[in-house]
């Protein structure tokens, strides 16, 4: 809605220009007189500007903002701006508040109410001689308004033109003045405008109120509803009792009290009888109330956390009664924000069910991250119940304060309470009774603990926080600018081709001087484009300007530009014929320096990690890239979300050096536990400090707790039994079995391909997937490679294959479903079009397939079979392993849920463990959780709590056995702050800890009462476990140790342990190994190296050691070096990369290793896997004395091909097929390379022959690996050999060409071929 008009304060004149939204409010105030012709104006002498004599010269004034007095911006009811002076504003804003409030006596108005084209019209007229007020309202929104009070008149009118306003830079109003314009800027709300906006029948109908609503405003009133409330309980056995509050804004945290950043409870709304709650008024504006901590206190003798009797007195103190705990049933909806609003208002209220978690597990697709009441109120009631935003737009939630019709308030405040207990009511039906006594179990207790550390917040060291805020922040700008100009140049460059291409059309120009003018067209170097970084600008960009492809499309058929869009474009690589603009150099981050940065990269590794380190957008990155500004807004859209959810907080309120966020139970439907810190950065980790300087940190996690799960539940007994032993690695032990290797021989590499398949697998990854993960690209020969390790687990893991396909083919078939529970979840078919429910004959809504799977406990999750056809045709299908797109997706969440939300119900139970033995040992007070990792919590201990002993507390409470199940162990970490406490080189390892507890329950350890450093008892005392431990392991492979020389290359040949032979890392090289070393004992020597370290740690210098060399020497203390990198069996940094996407999907702000690394990986892997592979699987075929064809060697289910060399490999796999015939696999020496299925078509001896081409060369060809050698006669043949190259030219082989009666003999480089070059088109043309 547009207004303008005039307004006079005593003789001034202005012009008043208004714009309202449901979103935002601006207010323009226009002088008459220019700025700079104020003075000139008043002295009487010439002026540089018209005068405007009416608002419409406004439109005309060639420079609006040399008129512009003042204005005020309202964005979403929380950012206020201004420009010049806005004191004129404000007593525009006062006087129309003045008016709304003003109170007529009957006779002195009249107001008049008619419907008009859907529209609520209201015209009223007041006028007692003080005040004339008269307007128009169009449904809420004033079309038309007139105000004259003393020396002041305002007239206001409906206006279809709005002045532009450019070039005007809006500030932060000061503090002092924003509660003023809020409470101006506030629309009165009355019961009438509840009407025109929504449905109120279900609060009164033809005028009879079918709710009641009750105000308490002072202590008495309060009094006399508690005791309502005890007479109530009196008469049942258990009083069902729903409360929600009202608040100033979400800032309910353990804040300072007199800190204006916290927010205050303003009203307490309860519910104990249907259709009937009391709502008590604590902090309101306009409206009489009472202390919210009185309230709080008295309640809090009532719902306590313990269930013992309690007891209470009521009837205005008269009557004290005893009632069981159980009597009292507390009721809330997203409950933990109401718990801390009471433990800021200094009671502390203890939940016991939650509305927005029962509907989360009825159907979690319903209530996924919306926690609104409404949500559920409108789907089960359909009644319209109101929010502010429902009238006032977003940004108003937290206004509720500046309510000023009590009626309102009490509709707004009461029907929460009240339907949050209807609703109860209904979703326990649903759940029905075993459900609900598992959620009950499983949740409510958790969220009243999470809702103690959402209050507590994360502690961090500020000063160092706001330094890297400003780094992001800077870092967020290098970004736009680097944005602003690639597409400036961009545009640049496509206007002057542009003109090219008209002149060039219109023949102008010819065809030479086209192509000579495009040749010499300069980018303008200084050109921009700039735009937001906004949904809206990047979606024209993208589309628009850039032309990239779309990939996927909003509901209303808008192109999207979000996470998933990036990720695709991301895949794209840059084309021969690219238009894509490259960078010229690395972007790099605020502050860094690009000298030091190339000096750096043309440095050591270490050095390029270094300046890896400096790259916001690295070059070669960038330019490898077909559509390379996604990766410039992915960057953006990573560092935007770090900086407005950590950053941004702290620099604009007073948080106390603490970072806030809320768990969420209700969102992820594998029911983990959500909170948007879980995804912190390391920078930020290391500022997270414990509580206050009288704690210290303590972090412990479920050790490969998914992994364990898994092997459990699908009874693969040897896994089960090898994880019994808490020195085993889950991952190295699958890559052991997969590879066919001891345990202690397997390469990281060959671990973090297992481990990749061991969590890809439940997650239903497709092979693409995976080779990303293990080899972060999707080349060809890292797609066999994957294939081959994917093959490999699955043969291995057979069991674990079942459990999850048992999961993924139970989601396809329909399950029965109530009525009630269908129209819950809105599972009946709609019309696409009018979305109208489809109906049968009888006029029945027909229902929608749903799919479901459960986890061990009941829980489930839901699919939508819609298309997923269940004819014997398509089971068929289904059972030959071919599926649908919609079937797959079904499949790869349904086959993820039974393992990862058993994982967390497990947490949950070991975290109640943990809770209930703090408690059990009186020191609960001593323990603040402070963040809830998915498996991983980490919390402040008191300085007085001795580290030994809170470390027996977390073995004995959460390092459970079930039966059946291998062990589940926690890793413990103790430090100074977050980092530290995830430092592998850290962590306790289980074995220690059981010796630890023995020895304090031998009374060790205990005189110590204060730990300002628990490191510093900690600390030694796993050096010394790590020290003994090496000694016990080789102990057992040397008996003799301790009397003869320790005979390392001996060890080294049986030490299994590879938890304890990776402890010998902890110590720092003795001695420097030299580069000369052969490389294959090099890694050897420099285990001897650290080996030496630990001999003269325990034994002390002189102990005798045989060496790798073989040789006896007495060990000294060497030249020391720093220690060599820790290396960790249990590595388990990369697990978060697998997990669900969900987790972390709060949308951002675009939502409506390099080729040598990546080589060496490759190699390594291949080559560790394809020797067994030989060895075992080929052994039998080699038997075998007659073979079909020359080059193949077939099986029943795999074809073997012989070439010579991996071009040869890659040269033969560009023209397969894959099908669903035999595996192919390639021989190369004594190595197998395994492919993929070919088609069952594929003719062998077609192929076999052309395999013979491939692997012709001609007697002067000498192959070694992708260097060919071409020995000619005479030196006139280079030029044939030349000829050749050229006509065979590409990337596989390089060629060298030499004569063979030369004297020098040098074979010189001519070139590059194919790897399926004419190798017999070069013979002949050599013996012409």
């Amino acid at each position: 809605m547009r207004l303008s008009g005039e307004y006079q304060y005593g003789s001034e004149e202005y012009f008043v220009f208004c714009n309202f939204t449901k979103a935002s409010k601006a207010y323009y105030i226009y002088t008459k007189v220019a700025a700079e012709d104020r003075v000139a104006y008043e002295l009487g002498v010439e002026l540089q500007n018209p005068i405007l004599d009416s608002r419409v010269d406004i439109y005309a004034a060639k420079d609006t903002r040399k008129y512009l007095l003042g204005a005020i911006k309202i964005v979403s009811g929380v950012q206020f701006y201004y420009n010049g002076d806005y004191s004129v504003v404000q007593k525009v804003l006062e006087l129309i508040k003045f008016a709304e409030r003003y109170h007529f006596a009957k006779d002195k108005f009249f107001c008049d109410k008619e419907q008009e084209l859907g529209e609520s019209i209201t015209r009223f007229h007041g006028d007692d001689g003080s005040l004339q007020f008269e307007y128009w309202k169009r449904n809420i929104d004033y079309s038309k308004l007139n105000i004259r009070y003393g020396q002041e008149a305002m007239s206001l009118e409906e206006t279809p033109f709005f002045p532009k306003v450019k070039g005007i830079e809006f500030l932060d109003l000061p503090n002092s003045s924003t509660e003023a314009v809020t409470k101006a800027t506030f629309r009165v709300i009355h019961y009438e405008d509840l009407e025109a906006a929504l449905d109120m029948s279900w609060y009164k109908k033809d005028g009879v109120l079918q709710k009641h609503y009750h105000a308490v405003h002072t202590i008495a009133e309060f009094e006399d509803m508690f005791s309502k409330m005890m007479e109530a309980a009196c008469k049942t056995d258990q009083l069902i009792v729903a409360l929600d509050t009202e608040t100033t804004g979400v800032n309910v945290y353990n804040l300072a009290k007199d800190n204006p950043t916290l927010s205050r409870c303003v009203e307490i709304s309860i519910s104990w009888e249907d259709n009937e709650a009391y709502c008590i008024f604590t902090g309101m504006e306009y409206i009489q109330s009472m202390s919210a901590e009185y309230v709080f206190k008295r309640l809090a003798e009532i719902f306590t956390e313990e269930r013992d009797d309690i007891k209470v007195t009521w009837d205005n103190r008269r009557r004290t009664e005893v009632f069981s705990r159980d009597r009292f049933h507390l009721v809330g909806q997203n409950f933990p924000f109401d718990r801390r609003v009471s433990k800021v208002e200094c009671g502390e209220l203890w939940f016991d069910d939650d509305t927005l978690n029962m509907g989360f597990n009825v159907d979690p697709r319903v209530v996924r991250g919306n926690v609104k009441l409404k949500n559920m109120t409108r789907r089960v009631f359909h009644h319209e119940t109101p929010e502010l935003t429902d009238v006032l737009g977003k940004g108003n939630e937290a206004m509720y304060r500046l309510l000023e019709d009590e009626e309102v308030a009490l509709i707004y405040a009461g029907a929460d309470a009240d339907y949050t207990r209807l609703l109860w009511f209904y979703l326990k039906k649903l759940l029905g009774e075993k459900m609900y006594h598992m959620y009950n179990k499983q949740d409510v207790r958790m969220l009243n603990i999470l809702a103690d550390s959402e209050y507590e917040g994360l502690h961090v060291i500020e000063s160092e926080a706001k330094e890297l805020a400003v780094q992001t922040e800077e870092n967020l700008k290098i970004l736009q600018e680097t944005a602003y100009k690639y597409v400036g140049a961009y545009m640049d460059y496509q206007e002057k081709a542009g003109i090219i291409d008209a002149q060039y059309n219109m023949g102008i120009i010819t065809k030479d001087e086209y192509e000579s003018e495009y040749s010499q067209i300069i980018v303008d170097k200084e050109a921009k484009y700039e735009f937001e970084f906004k949904a809206t600008d990047i979606r024209k960009v993208m589309y628009d300007i850039l032309k990239y492809p779309i990939y996927s499309y909003t509901d209303t058929g808008v192109p999207k530009v979000d996470k998933y869009v990036r990720k695709k474009l991301l895949q794209e690589t840059r084309k021969e014929n690219s238009t894509a603009r490259l960078l010229q150099h690395s972007i790099l981050t605020y502050g860094s320096n690009y000298a030091e940065y190339e000096k750096l990269r043309a440095g050591s590794d270490e050095d390029k990690k270094k300046a890896s380190k400096m790259e916001l957008i690295s070059v070669d990155e960038f330019n490898k890239l077909e559509y390379p500004l996604a990766l410039l807004f992915e960057q953006y859209a990573i560092l935007d979300k770090e900086y407005t959810s950590y950053y941004k907080p702290m620099l604009e309120d007073n948080l106390e050096s603490k970072i806030f966020k809320s768990y969420s139970l209700a969102r992820i439907e594998t029911r983990r536990i959500m909170n948007p810190s879980q995804t912190m950065k390391k920078n930020l980790k290391k500022l997270v400090i414990p509580t206050s300087d009288d704690y210290y940190s303590v972090d412990f996690d479920l050790s490969q707790i998914e992994l364990r799960l898994m092997y459990s539940l699908s009874e693969s007994t040897e896994l089960i039994e090898k994880m019994k032993n808490p020195e085993n690695d889950a991952h190295t032990e699958t890559a052991a079995m997969v590879n066919r290797i001891p345990a202690y021989m397997v390469s990281k590499n060959q671990r973090k391909g297992a481990k990749s398949v061991g969590f890809g697998e439940p997650y239903g990854l497709g092979t693409g997937s995976l080779c990303e993960k293990i080899f972060s690209d999707r080349t060809k020969e890292h797609m066999v490679e994957t294939r081959v390790i994917v093959h490999a687990w699955e043969k291995i893991n057979y069991k674990v294959v079942a459990l999850l396909e048992a999961a993924r083919d139970q989601a396809l078939e329909p399950v029965e479903l109530s009525e009630d529970k269908r129209n819950f979840m809105d599972a009946w078919q709609r019309d696409p079009g009018t979305k109208e429910y489809l109906l049968n004959s009888d006029g029945s809504k027909i229902p929608i397939p749903m799919g479901a799977v459960y986890n061990r406990l009941g829980f489930c999750r839901y699919f939508d079979l819609t298309n997923v056809g269940q004819t014997d045709a398509d089971k068929k299908r289904r059972a030959r392993g071919e599926y649908t797109p919609k079937e797959s997706t079904i499949r790869r969440a349904a086959g993820n849920y039974p393992i990862q939300s058993y994982a967390a119900e497990f947490f949950r139970l070991i975290l109640y463990r943990f809770y209930d033995r703090c408690k059990q040992e009186g020191i609960a007070d001593k323990i603040v959780w402070n963040m809830l990792i998915h498996d991983e919590l980490l919390c402040s201990v008191h300085k007085s709590v001795n580290p030994v002993f809170i470390t027996k507390l977390i073995k004995e409470s959460c390092m459970i056995t079930m039966k059946n199940h291998t062990n589940y162990f926690v890793g413990i970490n103790i430090g100074d702050n977050w980092k530290e406490t995830k430092d592998d080189a850290r962590e306790l390892p289980v074995l220690m800890v059981e010796r630890l507890i023995d020895r304090w329950d031998n009374g060790e350890f205990r005189e110590q009462k204060w730990f300002d450093h628990p490191w510093d008892l900690i600390g030694p005392l796993r050096a010394e476990y790590v020290r003994t431990r090496i000694h016990e392991v080789l102990k057992q492979l040397q008996p003799d140790l301790d009397e003869k020389p320790i005979n390392l290359p001996a060890i080294l040949k049986v030490f299994d342990n590879y938890t304890v032979r990776a402890y010998v890392y902890d110590y720092p090289n003795n001695f420097k190994v030299s580069k000369d070393v052969p490389e294959l004992i090099a890694d050897d020597v420099k285990y001897q190296s650290v080996f030496e370290s630990w001999m003269i740690d325990y034994y002390g210098e002189g102990k005798e050691l045989i060496g790798i060399d073989g040789k006896v020497k007495k060990v000294y203390t060497g030249e020391k070096e720093d220690p060599v990198p820790k290396i960790n069996a249990f590595d388990d940094d990369y697990d978060d990369t697998f997990a669900d996407e969900e987790d972390y999907d709060d949308g951002d702000v675009f939502d409506d290793a390099d080729a040598e690394q990546l080589n060496t990986v490759y190699r390594a892997t291949a080559q560790d896997r394809t020797e067994q592979y030989e060895e075992d699987e080929c052994y039998e075929y080699e038997k075998v004395a007659i073979h079909k064809y020359v080059n193949l060697r077939e099986r029943h289910d795999s074809i073997e091909v012989i070439v010579d060399n991996r071009m040869q490999m890659n040269a033969l796999i560009v023209d397969l097929e894959e099908g669903k015939g035999k595996l192919i696999m390639f021989r190369i020496g004594s190595k197998l390379e395994v492919w993929k299925k070919a088609l069952t078509s594929l003719d062998l001896a077609t192929f076999d022959a052309k395999v013979s081409e491939v692997r012709y060369y001609p007697e002067c060809v000498k192959c070694e690996g992708s260097k060919l050698t071409i020995t000619v006669n005479k030196v006139t043949d280079n030029n044939k050999v030349l000829n050749w190259v050229r006509s065979n030219k590409g990337f596989g082989y390089a060629v060298y060409s030499k004569v063979g009666d030369s004297k020098s003999g040098v074979a010189k480089l001519v070139g590059s071929v194919k790897a399926n070059s004419n190798f017999r088109s070069l013979e002949e043309s050599l013996c012409q």
